[in-house]
């Protein structure tokens, strides 16, 4: 099926008079009961507007960049509601980048089908960068105007599930050239363990994580040692603030190919890197190792494992 199928005209709508992230889970709701088969489930549009808020309360679906994906996985719920919103204003939606959002692309499916969430959503992230982006999104005037861009850029939704289906986008990349100092400062501003670190063209290098730090401060031959019992009073990190200045993220990082994915992995081959061989965080790639984004284990609990919280409606 192609993306239009799932998004006719009248399920997209241009500025909806909404106050707030709750009311705009609820006109979402309204709005489908009005215009789709929805209206037919034994589920009450109340139910459904507090399943839209809860799954926002427990994790913002504002992916940044102006673009928001709410959405519930309801349990009985027999069809597939989709729905696209543009707002010209742009509204606060808690997203990742703290920026308001524009675009929103809503849907509702049944808890146990999460695949064609996935594949929906990856196939409006397409139409989206086909389409000219949120910018070009933001200078439509009408639904009609909406449909006939969708028509001219419309996606196929596949049947595969792949890495740029699950990934996350990437929010904070560092440069390779920023100093040891600077790069241990975003860190701790981030609250992160590792952050990508990328060239001046957006690609892909390594990670630079807590540990590239504490390998700076610890003498080599530390590593080395059964025990620490004769030295537990040195302090570890005197080394670190003699060079913290002079060195670079290049003097430290290493590149771990075994991190790495392109784009089109499919599932069992995320799945088998995260659980399998032990690595916490992916990065996606594209053909040029320019960085698109990254899968870590709460991906796979959020997109595939963990259902909406609405067991009965």
């Amino acid at each position: 099926m192609k993306l239009s199928e799932y998004l006719p005209e009248s399920h997209l709508v241009i500025d909806p008079p909404c106050k707030d992230r709750d009311d705009l889970c609820r006109i979402i709701v309204e709005h489908l009961m009005e215009h789709s088969s929805l209206r037919e489930e034994e589920i009450s549009q109340d139910a459904v507007s507090a399943a839209l808020i809860e799954r926002e309360e427990t994790q913002t679906s504002g992916i940044g960049g102006g673009v928001a994906f709410p959405h519930a996985r309801i349990l009985g719920l027999k069809g597939t509601y989709n729905l696209l919103i543009v707002t010209h204003e742009g509204m606060e939606f808690h997203a990742l980048d703290k920026k308001p959002v524009y675009v929103f692309f809503c849907s509702l499916v049944p808890r146990e089908e999460p695949a064609i969430l996935l594949k929906t959503r990856s196939a409006f992230v397409r139409f989206l960068k086909s389409a000219g982006g949120v910018e070009h999104l933001r200078e439509i005037g009408s639904a009609a105007e909406l449909a006939e861009l969708l028509k001219a850029n419309d996606q196929e939704v596949e049947g595969e599930i792949y890495a740029r289906d699950l990934m996350r986008p990437v929010i904070t990349a560092v440069n390779i050239n920023l100093s040891l100092r600077d790069g241990a400062r975003l860190l701790h501003s981030h609250r992160s363990d590792a952050l990508p670190v990328v060239d001046d063209e957006g690609r892909f290098l390594g990670e630079f994580s807590c540990d590239d730090l504490f390998h700076v401060g610890l003498p080599d031959f530390f590593y080395q040692l059964p025990t620490i019992s004769f030295m537990k009073h040195m302090n570890p990190f005197e080394r670190y603030f003699r060079v913290d200045r002079e060195k670079t993220l290049a003097d430290v990082i290493e590149f771990r190919d075994k991190q790495v994915v392109a784009e089109d992995a499919t599932l069992m081959e995320v799945v088998f890197a995260l659980a399998v061989k032990n690595i916490a965080t992916l990065y996606v790639l594209d053909a040029g190792n320019k960085l698109l984004g990254i899968i870590d284990r709460y991906t796979i609990i959020d997109k595939i494992l963990v259902a909406n919280a609405a067991e009965t409606l």
